[in-house]
């Protein structure tokens, strides 16, 4: 199964796409939020804020650039979703 990656604003019901396509077949989603949270250790609102957006689009590039390393050794029934929240 190719990659698939749901992009859309924030509240546009991103994460429970990928949980119900998780749940219909079986496999996992990766949601890149949870993931940059775990790196900076704090919630992406708080590292907006205090870090302005042009790092935290250069953190999410980089992240995702990492993630999609990790994934390409993963076997192929794996369901890639990466939930990306654009904040305007």
């Amino acid at each position: 199964m190719k990659p698939i990656f749901l992009i859309g604003y924030m509240g546009a019901g991103k994460t429970t796409l990928a949980r119900q396509l998780s749940a219909l077949y079986g496999i996992p989603y990766i949601d890149l939020d949870q993931e940059i949270e775990k790196i900076i250790g704090i919630s992406i609102s708080d590292y907006f804020i205090s870090s302005g957006e042009s790092n935290f689009r250069m953190l999410e590039h980089q992240t995702l650039l990492h993630v999609d390393k990790i994934l390409l050794f993963l076997p192929v029934a794996v369901l890639h979703v990466f939930l990306i929240i654009w904040i305007l």
